[in-house]
């Protein structure tokens, strides 16, 4: 039973759309900021920070109300110390997952190729990836 070239070609165009898909995934990665979420707290926690210096300054300036201002103002300094010793440990034990295109596009081609290879045995033919993924063969077997 012979093999349209259509299908050959779909065959080829979803191998290609693979590796697309792996190129982009690598590239949304390295072009992301790992720590973006961080920078919201170490900014929330100055912001923390400027409102309990204000507080613990105000509570010397008031009498009546100075044990309440300098305990809040020693709670709005001492919440982002802490804010930020978490997201200081948080970085550095956070480490973006980062791709090797070469090692997935073989993994990930390997498994699409052993299932086209199952289909196309049927039609005495078989799929095979040449070194590196440099080029891709359908052979007779």
């Amino acid at each position: 039973m012979p093999v349209s070239e259509d299908s050959i070609a779909e065959t080829v165009f979803q191998a290609n759309r693979i590796c697309q898909k792996i190129r982009c995934e690598k590239s949304r990665i390295e072009e992301s900021d790992p720590l973006e979420t961080e920078k919201f707290y170490v900014t929330s926690s100055w912001v923390l920070f400027i409102v309990g210096v204000i507080l613990f300054v105000l509570g010397f300036s008031y009498e009546d109300v100075k044990s309440t201002l300098t305990l809040l103002g020693t709670i709005f300094i001492v919440l982002p110390t802490l804010i930020s010793i978490i997201v200081v440990i948080i970085s550095i034990t956070k480490s973006p997952k980062l791709i090797d295109l070469e090692q997935e596009c073989t993994n990930k081609l390997g498994e699409f190729f052993e299932v086209q290879t199952q289909q196309y045995r049927k039609k005495g033919l078989q799929w095979s990836i040449g070194d590196q993924i440099l080029w891709i063969q359908l052979e007779k077997i």
